[in-house]
């Protein structure tokens, strides 16, 4: 992928861990890899019996903009640090939808669909955004967080389960 797909100087390291866990689960169904089994170890850990219903979103949502969506977009291969442009606008809905900024979420789901935000995912990006805020990881994009915290989940009960 030439460098001028990706985010300039933006890795994931630097969006926090809610970014790179949505981005984590969103590559892998983009590019068929769901079926990893530290995949859904990861997600079985993060969210617990709420798992499914999140892994099933983010299909949900991986399916919509490749279906639906009015052209490509650009995603950088599992595994890469680098965040392309496309990839930092999904971000940024999910960061404006857990902040309730519905114009800024419509604003960036238009642009990546290439016409008028589909209400299917819209509605994922609240959900997805919620729920990774309520286990303390909201989803932060490139130069916007989101501004209301809720309570974090103590690291204590959190592990790793492996490195893809």
């Amino acid at each position: 992928m030439p460098d001028s797909a990706f985010h300039r100087d933006v890795t994931l390291s630097e969006l926090g861990h809610g970014a790179g866990y949505f981005l984590w689960g969103f590559r892998a169904f983009a590019f068929g890899r769901h079926q990893c089994g530290c995949l859904k170890r990861g997600y079985n850990v993060l969210f617990d019996a709420l798992s499914n219903d999140v892994l099933n979103d983010i299909s949900d949502l991986s399916a919509l903009l490749g279906r639906v969506g009015g052209r490509r977009i650009k995603l950088a291969k599992p595994g890469c640090m680098h965040v392309t442009h496309d990839e930092a606008s999904l971000l940024a809905a999910i960061c404006a939808a857990q902040d309730g900024d519905v114009d800024l979420r419509d604003a960036h789901l238009s642009w990546l669909m290439a016409g008028d935000a589909d209400q299917r995912v819209s509605y994922i990006c609240e959900r997805v955004g919620g729920l990774f805020r309520v286990i303390g990881y909201p989803i932060n994009a490139p130069g916007q967080q989101v501004t209301h915290e809720e309570p974090s989940v103590s690291l204590n009960s959190l592990q790793v389960v492996g490195t893809a």
